[in-house]
C-alpha cells in the first residue's frame, strides 16, 4: 500500500485561483484537488478551498492587478483551532498586519495562507446529505476517519508542493506555519510526518498531549474545568442559585425540552454546556450575564424570551461544524488499539465520585428534586457528549456515525515520537497556565519530547490570547525565536 509520508505525497492539483477584492487587503481564493485517502492516491478525490492574503492594498491601485498572483513573498500558513472549523482569514487582523508588514520576523514580509481544513468552509463540506450518500454507518465512519489532523497535514504538504512549484519552480521550498490550539496539534503531526516541508513552527494556545490517551486527556481537562467553575461560582453568591433556578424552569415549565430558535432542544444537560465559554478572556462575564438574564426571565415572566434563547443558541454554536462534534475525541486517538468510547462522558461520571457538582452526568432523567437538593451544578467545558447528538438539530443526523467513530480502534498514529525527539526544525510555543481547554501540565510534557522546542507558559493569558492579545503573544514568539527569554 502507498505510504503517504514525506516525499511520497504528490502535489495537489490547482483547480482555480483568482483575486478577490477585500477592502484594504489584497486576497485570492484558491481551490485544490487532493486524494480523499492518501494511501490510495488514484481513488476518490476531494476539493480544498483556501484564501491567500497577499498584501495591503495600495491606494489608487487596481485590486485586479495580476502581480499579486505571482507574489514571490514567502508563504506563512496559519492553522486555526478546531477540529471541524473553517479557517477565517480575517479573524485576527493584528496577525495579518504583523505578517504582511514584516514586523513579526526579522523584517520578512509574508503572504499568509489560510487553508480550510478538509470538510470545512470552502472545502468540500461534510453534511447530513453527504453522509447519506456514503452507505451504512460503518462506511460513514470510515469516511470520517479521513478527516483528522494526519490527512490535513498531507493536504497542506500537497498544497505546499503545488504552490512552491508554481511560484518558485521548486516544490522542495519549505514554509513557515503557526498553529493555534488544534492548529498546533496539526503542526506537531506535520513535524512527525513531513518535517522537510517546514522552515519554522510557532505554536499558541498550548501543546497537543502527545503520548496520552483520551481518558488521560479528559481526566486532566476536568481538573481545569472545575477550577474555572469554582471561579465562576465564587465571584457572585447568586450564580449558584441562578443556575439551579434556570434548570428548574427547564424541568417544570418545559418538561426538560424547550424548543430553541435553531431547532434544537434546551435541556438541563445542554444548559450545562454554557461552560464552554468560561475559558475565554471574557467568558466568566459572558456566562454570568446570560445566566442572570435567563433566571430573571424565568422568575418574572415564567418563560424565556426568543431573544434570550437566541443568545443561548449563539453561546454554543455547532451549525456548519458537525466534524467538531463527530471527531472531537478522535483527535486524541493516537494509533491502533485506542478508542475514545465517549471519554468525556465516562471520565465525567468518574469525576462525580469526587466532585458531586457533576451529578447531572450520572445518566438517567434529571429531576427537580435533584436540582433542588444537590450542590452547585458545575458546567462542562469543551467536551462532547452523546446527548449533543440529541439536543443539537444540526447533529441529529450524525448520532449513529459519531457512536461508530467513538468505538473505532483502528486509528493511524498521529505523532512519531522518535522523529519529534530528533527534530531539527525551529519550534517556539506559548502555553497558558490557566488554560481551561488545553492542559498546561500535559503541554509541558510534550515540550520536553520535541528536540529544540522553546516553550513559554504565561500565568495570566487566556486560551484565545493570539486573538485578544496578538502583539503580546507574537512578541513572546519573536524573542524565543531569537534565543532570548520570552519576557524581555
Amino acid at each position: 500500500m502507498h505510504n503517504p509520508k514525506d516525499g511520497n505525497i504528490q502535489e495537489a492539483t490547482l483547480l482555480s485561483r483568482k483575486l478577490v477584492p477585500n477592502g484594504e487587503l489584497i486576497t485570492s481564493q484558491m481551490s485544490f484537488r487532493v486524494p480523499l485517502d492518501y494511501r490510495q492516491p488514484e481513488g476518490d478525490y476531494i476539493n480544498l478551498g483556501a484564501t491567500m492574503v497577499h498584501a495591503f492594498a495600495t491606494p489608487g491601485e487596481s485590486q485586479d492587478n495580476g502581480k499579486y498572483l505571482d507574489n514571490k513573498s514567502p508563504i506563512f500558513v496559519f492553522l486555526c483551532g478546531g477540529p471541524g472549523t473553517a479557517n477565517d482569514p480575517f479573524r485576527i487582523p493584528a496577525l495579518n498586519r504583523a505578517l504582511l508588514t514584516g514586523t513579526f520576523l526579522q523584517n520578512t514580509k509574508f503572504q499568509v495562507l489560510y487553508l480550510d481544513y478538509r470538510g470545512t468552509g470552502r472545502s468540500d463540506p461534510i453534511t447530513a446529505s453527504t453522509l447519506a450518500r456514503l452507505g451504512d454507518v460503518r462506511e460513514q465512519a470510515e469516511y470520517l476517519m479521513q478527516f483528522r489532523q494526519d490527512n490535513t497535514v498531507r493536504d497542506l504538504e500537497a498544497a505546499r508542493k503545488c504552490l512552491s512549484a508554481k511560484l518558485w519552480n521548486d516544490h522542495n521550498r519549505p514554509w513557515s506555519i503557526m498553529g493555534q490550539s488544534y492548529g498546533g496539534w496539526i503542526a506537531l503531526t506535520y513535524l512527525s510526518l513531513c518535517p522537510g516541508g517546514l522552515k519554522e513552527v510557532f505554536l499558541t494556545g498550548g501543546l497537543a498531549p502527545v503520548g496520552h490517551t483520551p481518558d488521560e486527556v479528559y481526566a486532566e481537562t476536568y481538573r481545569q474545568v472545575r477550577a474555572q467553575n469554582r471561579a465562576f461560582f465564587a465571584r457572585d453568591a447568586r450564580n449558584g442559585p441562578r443556575v439551579r433556578q434556570v434548570a428548574l424552569h427547564i424541568l417544570t415549565t418545559g418538561n426538560n425540552r424547550i424548543r430553541l430558535p435553531s431547532g434544537g432542544t434546551l435541556t438541563v444537560q445542554r444548559l450545562m454546556l454554557l461552560g464552554r465559554a468560561l475559558g475565554g478572556a471574557t467568558g466568566l462575564d459572558d456566562v454570568e450575564r446570560l445566566v442572570a438574564t435567563m433566571a430573571a426571565e424565568a422568575a418574572s415572566a415564567g418563560a424565556l424570551s426568543r431573544r434570550t434563547l437566541e443568545r443561548f443558541d449563539a453561546a454554543v454554536r455547532l451549525a456548519g461544524r458537525p466534524l467538531y462534534a463527530a471527531l472531537h475525541e478522535a483527535i486524541y486517538c493516537d494509533g491502533p488499539g485506542v478508542a475514545s468510547r465517549w471519554a468525556a462522558q465516562r471520565m465525567g461520571r468518574g469525576v462525580f465520585q469526587s466532585s458531586p457538582e457533576y451529578w447531572w452526568l450520572r445518566g438517567g432523567p434529571v429531576t427537580a428534586a435533584q436540582v433542588g437538593n444537590e450542590k452547585n451544578m458545575f458546567f462542562a467545558g469543551e467536551m462532547i457528549y452523546p446527548f449533543h447528538f440529541d439536543t443539537f438539530a444540526e447533529l441529529v443526523a450524525f448520532k449513529d456515525v459519531a457512536g461508530a467513530v467513538a468505538a473505532r480502534t483502528d486509528w493511524p498514529a498521529l505523532y512519531d515520537q522518535a522523529r519529534l525527539a530528533a527534530n531539527t526544525v525551529p519550534v517556539c510555543a506559548v502555553g497558558y497556565s490557566k488554560d481551561m481547554y488545553v492542559s498546561a501540565r500535559l503541554g509541558q510534557q510534550t515540550a520536553s519530547k520535541v528536540r529544540g522546542l522553546r516553550y513559554f507558559e504565561s500565568p495570566d493569558l487566556a486560551h484565545d490570547a493570539i486573538r485578544t492579545n496578538t502583539d503580546l503573544v507574537l512578541g513572546y514568539l519573536v524573542r524565543m525565536s531569537q534565543g532570548l527569554p520570552a519576557r524581555g
